[in-house]
């Protein structure tokens, strides 16, 4: 893809960019790729009422779009206005950086917060180009994160800790964490250690006592009651 400039050597005028040359003068068009690919520069001799092609290419640049190219190094006078040029132009490339889409893909279901209506299979982020991945978004309440891999079934762990130049579809790997819920049965037994899993039910015995009826447990501390 290629922009092109019409020179001429009494006044040039141009598509993108007005000029004029002396007579048989060289004019050397230097460009600043300003990070993409580097570009060598290219001379031209302008003769009395002649007209030359002159192209602008347009640089590479990963993980940023083209904008243009400008007239000064801050890129704040954009190559497309009448100038006189003599000897040397120097032109300065912009950019625009990209944002693409990291879709992640849960190792299973997951409750996002204690809230949720249901849960949630995954979720998508809109990152820039070399923007750090959001690690820190992917740890939930109740759950484990044990980090982000390339393919379903979790083999090829996921190096890079920034967004790359094109959208990706990565896979978390997350487990629910188990908890120790400590029970007092209060009829002489010793406490109860129970292992439980979490967002999985919780089954709690039911107890025994001489001259009493089992009505439920209740958390220390509250009046909750499980029935």
């Amino acid at each position: 893809m290629l922009k092109v400039l019409r020179l001429s050597g009494i006044l040039s005028v141009v598509l993108f960019l007005q000029a004029c040359f002396l007579l048989g003068s060289d004019v050397t068009v230097n460009f600043d790729s300003n990070g993409g690919e580097p570009i060598e520069s290219q001379t031209f001799t302008i003769g009395l009422n002649e007209t030359i092609d002159m192209y602008l290419p347009v640089p590479v640049r990963e993980g940023y779009s083209f904008v243009g190219w400008f007239a000064g190094s801050e890129g704040r006078d954009e190559v497309n206005v009448s100038q006189a040029v003599q000897g040397t132009l120097n032109v300065y490339a912009r950019w625009e950086i990209n944002v693409y889409d990291l879709t992640v893909n849960f190792s299973q279901p997951v409750l996002l917060n204690p809230n949720a209506p249901e849960p949630s299979e995954g979720l998508i982020f809109s990152l820039e180009f070399g923007e750090d991945l959001p690690l820190e978004l992917l740890e939930f309440p109740g759950y484990q994160f044990n980090g982000l891999y390339w393919d379903e079934a979790l083999t090829q762990r996921v190096l890079t800790s920034t967004m790359p130049s094109d959208d990706r579809e990565v896979y978390a790997s997350i487990t629910p964490r188990e908890y120790t819920l400590l029970v007092e049965p209060n009829n002489g037994d010793a406490a109860l250690r129970l292992t439980f899993t979490f967002n999985e039910p919780i089954e709690l015995p039911t107890l025994t006592r001489e001259e009493a009826t089992f009505v439920g447990w209740q958390l220390a501390l509250s009046d909750q009651a499980f029935d």
